[in-house]
């Protein structure tokens, strides 16, 4: 094997690995922010506070 190809491998996993928890944490917050909307209200972003 190749040093090239011993190095691709490990690249390749850590590469979509980040991608893969980047994706899980933005669905999560996506989530958690959906919830929060629903459950408080509209925010007044302009003014900071709820109507």
């Amino acid at each position: 094997m190749t040093n090239h190809a011993w190095l691709l491998s490990p690249l390749m996993t850590s590469v979509f690995f980040v991608l893969g928890v980047a994706l899980f944490f933005q669905v999560i917050m996506q989530m958690l922010a959906l919830n929060y909307a629903k459950l408080s209200g509209p925010l007044l972003l302009l003014n900071g506070f709820k109507e």
